[in-house]
């Protein structure tokens, strides 16, 4: 199994609100009632950073994403 990183295009944007909303829609509904697309969308372009994001691949598929920043003293 080969793991590897690439930086993130904008193109890439659909695909990590995509994993996001997998990966969080069943604990945001539980927290603060029904799934607002449109607010989610919104929430994600706000929030959405192109030069801290990589895509993760396995054996070239793409499987999800990661952002940090480096701060002075911490990852963020």
């Amino acid at each position: 199994m080969k793991v590897d990183l690439r930086a993130a295009t904008a193109a890439d944007s659909k695909l990590c609100y995509e994993v996001k909303k997998l990966a969080h829609k069943h604990n945001i509904v539980a927290t603060h009632g029904p799934w607002d697309e449109d607010f989610q969308l919104e929430f994600h372009h706000r929030q959405w950073q192109l030069d801290v994001v990589f895509i993760v691949r396995v054996d070239g598929e793409e499987i999800g994403w990661f952002a940090y920043r480096e701060q002075e003293d911490h990852f963020a």
